[in-house]
């Protein structure tokens, strides 16, 4: 049993404890008021016979951050919550604003309890692909939300480390090195990942260096690890890399040579594939 499969376990209400008991490999759990709780795995998706109650979502809310959900404020207005062993919570409600920025967000209605999971091996065919240009080359991984980004970038970062290279972690969310053990790494557990990208590379003098979803934000600070000639790993959401390219910031990634190696991550149930190809995307690297 995961830390993260324990720790729910202890901190749903009841009537959800007892009901994931049975779904060792239970991925996500979905919550929406006046709808039926959704189990979802790899290979299905169930319907369970409980009907979701503001009482029970609330009830939720409370047991899974201590009875302390004010102080995740933080994360709660950019959408989740961040809890322990790498668990992360999407919440929707009734957004706060002020000067057209969310301060805040009540009355909540929906939640997605997201599980995260350790598949050694997973990684394998990207620490290949990595070796073959003696992990001297960047690598964007990219598939549609819910795929196993995440997970294929987790185990990555074990194999690199185990293997000797020096990596250096950008963890903001606390997903991405949660549950990882002897990992000899930096860790830049739950920073900003604009400051912690600046941080890593003038301080922790990395061969790598590793982030999940990145976005326009992070962009200009990782130009900094181009021309300091360190290569990133990173992911992105999308299932068409050209378009990826053409979002604000990417293209000056590609451009500068950033990530010249990509992977498009697929998944039909229990079974994985990567599919590769280089910057300008040609195919067969």
């Amino acid at each position: 049993m995961s830390d993260a499969y324990a720790f729910l376990l202890s901190h749903l209400p009841s009537v959800l404890s007892y009901l994931i008991s049975d779904h060792k490999d239970l991925e996500e759990l979905r919550m929406s008021i006046g709808s039926e709780v959704v189990l979802v795995s790899a290979s299905k998706r169930i319907r369970s016979p409980i009907i979701c109650t503001q009482a029970l979502l609330d009830d939720t809310v409370s047991q899974l951050t201590d009875y302390s959900f004010y102080s995740h404020e933080d994360t709660v207005k950019d959408g989740y919550l961040s809890l322990p062993h790498g668990i992360r919570v999407g919440i929707c409600g009734r957004a706060i604003c002020e000067n057209g920025k969310i301060c805040a967000i009540r009355n909540l209605s929906f939640l997605n309890i997201r599980i995260p999971r350790q598949v050694c091996g997973m990684a394998r065919p990207l620490y290949e692909k990595m070796r073959e240009h003696c992990f001297s080359k960047g690598l964007l991984l990219y598939s549609l939300p819910g795929v196993g980004k995440t997970t294929a970038l987790k185990d990555l970062a074990a194999t690199l480390s185990q293997n000797g290279l020096s990596i250096a972690v950008i963890d903001q969310r606390g997903e991405l090195s949660a549950g990882l053990l002897n990992l000899h790494a930096a860790i830049y557990r739950y920073y900003p990942k604009k400051e912690a990208i600046t941080m890593a590379i003038k301080t922790a003098t990395p061969q790598l260096l590793i982030l999940d979803e990145i976005s326009a934000e992070e962009c200009s600070a990782l130009l900094s690890a181009a021309s300091g000639g360190i290569p990133v790993i990173a992911t992105a959401h999308g299932k068409d890399i050209v378009e990826i390219v053409k979002r604000p910031g990417f293209t000056e990634l590609f451009e500068h040579g950033l990530f010249p190696l990509t992977a498009r991550l697929d998944r039909s149930g229990d079974r994985i594939s990567y599919h590769f190809s280089a910057y300008p995307f040609l195919k067969g690297v």
